[in-house]
């Protein structure tokens, strides 16, 4: 159903602080990038916003909103991730307790080993993957910094 809602306000200048992606956006077009993020379906942002459907499907085709959009994503992301390293010795310090305890059943023990033995493997790969993209990134850099093609 579409919402009777007004663009006036589209071309609203937001506080100074805001970061360049999301400064040049309308305080409507940033609330629906808010609620985007905290909201399960396009609808309810739309309804949480204030803002119709329509212009919502025009605005994610629009290139600045886009990049708000993949930025506070990934900025969400990051705070995600920076709470799960935060939650990491409390996790590994319950598999630590339930592999120890010989009173929860072996099923259970087994269970809590092969978990940490996964993310262990998980973790690894990661790294691994994450060092040998740099080390391509630091030759690709030689290599272009060093040839005439820029």
């Amino acid at each position: 159903m579409e919402q009777n809602v007004t663009d006036s306000d589209d071309s609203q200048a937001t506080a100074d602080h805001e970061p360049a992606e999301t400064a040049r956006l309308s305080a409507r077009q940033q609330r629906l990038l808010s609620a985007l993020l905290t909201e399960r379906s396009l609808d309810a942002a739309c309804k949480t916003a204030g803002v119709a459907r329509t212009t919502a499907y025009r605005w994610l085709g629009e290139p600045p909103f886009q990049d708000a959009l993949r930025l506070m994503e990934a900025q969400a992301l990051e705070a995600t991730s920076r709470g799960l390293v935060a939650l990491a010795g409390k996790a590994l310090a319950v598999m630590e307790q339930i592999l120890d305890d010989r009173s929860v059943s072996a099923g259970t023990r087994v269970r809590a080993a092969d978990s940490t033995l996964a993310r262990l493997l998980q973790l690894r790969n990661l790294v691994d993957q994450e060092e040998r993209i740099t080390a391509l990134e630091e030759r690709m850099e030689r290599y272009n910094g060093g040839s005439s093609h820029g």
